[in-house]
């Protein structure tokens, strides 16, 4: 799928330009560990692609899972080829925090940014919280509202939610990290209250998309 493959060659141009949402099994949300990511886009917006991460040990990318009230994290060795793709669940508050040890680096989902052990091992080589990925992201989240108030929800029930893919790229020496986010938009059924005519758009006003690096 092309935009995968830009987005490891050309990650900077590409999270720019598309909106990339993490999908998984209910299931193993919350498990860590290497993975295949394939890329399919949204079928209402072809500028949006679904990465759908499968958990394998003959994976070559790797996903970090995410867990409530919990710092899950994910140990990656040193080494690993350029393209190479660390997502992990979508955030909305997190943080992420990278910690270096003897042979590669630890990455955290440290939910709302307060989970992190006190006793992590290794030394912190970066630490992103979210205000770092959301600084600017109120005005944006303020203009999502007016936008689906006016045209999504005078129609009726429905609702619309926010969020952001942080997604590293091994490029030489270093893991470059991004961010990406999307506006999710949604009706509801009124006879079983299920959520249909979803859609979803690529924030691109007030995004810093360049968020750091650390070493490999």
């Amino acid at each position: 799928m092309v935009d995968l493959a830009f987005l490891r060659l050309r990650p900077f141009d590409t999270v720019r330009t598309t909106g990339f949402i993490v999908q998984l099994d209910d299931e193993e949300y919350f498990l860590s560990g290497r993975c295949n990511v394939t890329g399919m886009p949204f079928i209402n917006n072809d500028r949006i692609v679904m990465l759908n991460v499968r958990l394998t040990d003959a994976g070559k990318d790797w996903y970090c899972g995410y867990e409530q009230n919990d710092a899950n994290s994910l140990f990656v060795p040193f080494g690993e080829p350029d393209g190479t793709l660390i997502l992990t669940f979508p955030m909305n508050g997190c943080a992420l925090e990278i910690r270096r040890e003897e042979e590669g680096n630890r990455i955290y989902h440290d939910d709302d940014g307060t989970c992190m052990p006190q006793s992590a091992p290794g030394i912190k080589v970066l630490r992103l919280d979210a205000c770092h990925y959301m600084d600017w992201h109120s005005r944006h989240i303020l203009r999502t509202e007016r936008i689906a108030l006016r045209t999504v929800l005078a129609s009726g029930p429905g609702g619309f939610d926010f969020q952001h893919t942080i997604i590293c790229v091994k490029q030489g020496h270093y893991w470059k990290v991004y961010n990406n986010a999307a506006s999710y938009f949604y009706k509801v059924d009124p006879w079983s209250s299920e959520k249909i005519n979803e859609d979803y758009y690529q924030a691109k006003d007030y995004i810093q998309y360049e968020l750091g690096c650390f070493p490999d």
